[in-house]
């Protein structure tokens, strides 16, 4: 395989697997064994040469590429045992290919956790700049880890007669993204952009608007003009969303979503005591825009951080924890809310009652980890305030 490394104008990065002919049809003995491929169930081809690879027990995906000889992997959620899991699988579905690029979209463990298994495969992992020290952190061979990275900036493409990916890197200063780089892959035959969780579309309804969505849409309107379809990694069917969503549909989302500022504004009209006593409307009207409480949480906390209105924030917060009480995470921000307005007691008293929800032993403790850093937080911002003061 002959590599061709191109540069495009002084930040773009353009790499090129070129593949020789013989590589594409190379003869076969005539004593040699046809290998049948296995598609596991849980793999769907969406696009030319391409597949979502769901992982049930995470209810979130990866995305497989295939090329002239080689694999591409976008997205490796779960611990050592799930990683493994797919190499296996990849190797049954491509006998005569194996997996030579592992990408993802940021540092949160839902795009990639566990990498070991990849690098001991001689699989090169694709990040950007800005995860480097982050990702690092979850290899133990740091020597075998930085002989796999490829470093990854706007415009890295990586392609040949058969497939081509463009990698694209989205500045949080320039588009409010969860992470201070956030990296999008580009499919330009197949009109199709893996956008991570950046836009997760529920098979009934639109969600809410929150800040990744319009900046997802933003970047896409500025600099992709070829893409057509977007392909989440955050959720799956099974979870009840789309796996494959339209640019169409996250246009309709723009503008039907549940948006944050009017439900800020709605509520800044109302009296404390007003918006107590339409609880009930209110929490039958916003259960049939959305089934799910993260995005009742998302228009609380803008009430919280854009707004800084606590008050109105308990209100709305409560509202959701009451809506789904049997999830942990609605009385987590509850607690966080009422943690910041002073009432320690009535926080904590919330907080016990999410950790008696958690699913397992992991969950509880991930979650005590979570409210013990909060603690440490507002704990400081109490100090800093009174130093002022």
């Amino acid at each position: 395989m002959n590599v061709a490394i191109a540069r495009h104008a002084a930040a773009l990065t353009v790499l090129l697997l070129l593949l020789a002919p013989a590589a594409w049809a190379a003869e076969v003995p005539a004593d040699t064994a046809l290998v049948v491929p296995e598609f596991p169930e849980h793999m769907r081809l969406v696009a030319d040469h391409l597949w979502t690879f769901t992982h049930v027990e995470e209810n979130n995906k990866s995305v497989v590429a295939e090329f002239g000889s080689f694999l591409a992997v976008i997205e490796s959620p779960g611990d050592e045992g799930t990683a493994r899991a797919m190499l296996n699988d990849l190797a049954k579905a491509f006998p005569d290919k194996s997996v030579r690029f592992l990408l993802h979209t940021h540092h949160h463990g839902h795009s990639l956790a566990a990498i070991d298994p990849w690098l001991a495969r001689d699989v090169t992992l694709v990040t950007s700049p800005a995860n480097i020290e982050r990702v690092q952190k979850r290899s133990a061979n740091p020597e075998r880890f930085e002989k796999a990275v490829l470093r990854a900036t706007e415009g890295l493409t990586i392609g040949d007669g058969l497939n081509t990916m463009v990698v694209h890197v989205i500045d949080k200063e320039d588009y409010p993204v969860p992470t201070d780089e956030y990296t999008v892959i580009e499919f330009p035959a197949q009109g199709m952009l893996v956008s991570g969780c950046l836009y997760t579309k529920p098979l009934t309804y639109h969600g809410v608007v929150n800040d990744r969505k319009k900046s997802l849409h933003g970047f896409i309107s500025d600099h992709l003009p070829g893409v057509r379809s977007l392909l989440n990694t955050s959720s799956c069917l099974a979870r009840g969303n789309e796996d494959v969503s339209s640019l169409a549909t996250l246009d309709a989302t723009l503008e039907k979503g549940l948006k944050p500022e009017v439900i800020a504004d709605r509520l800044a009209a109302m009296s404390l005591d007003e918006i107590e006593a339409a609880l009930p409307e209110l929490t039958a009207e916003l259960t049939t825009r959305t089934e799910r409480p993260y995005d009742l949480m998302i228009c609380a906390n803008y009430l919280r951080k854009k707004r800084e209105d606590l008050p109105r924030a308990e209100k709305l917060a409560r509202l959701c924890r009451d809506a789904f009480p049997d999830v942990p995470r609605p009385a987590y921000y509850l607690g966080i809310i009422r943690l910041e307005m002073g009432d320690d007691a009535a926080a904590e008293e919330i907080w016990a009652d999410a950790l008696a929800l958690a699913e397992d032993k992991s969950a509880r403790e991930d979650l005590e980890k979570t409210m013990e850093r909060t603690r440490k937080r507002v704990a400081k911002s109490r100090e800093e305030k009174a130093a002022g003061e």
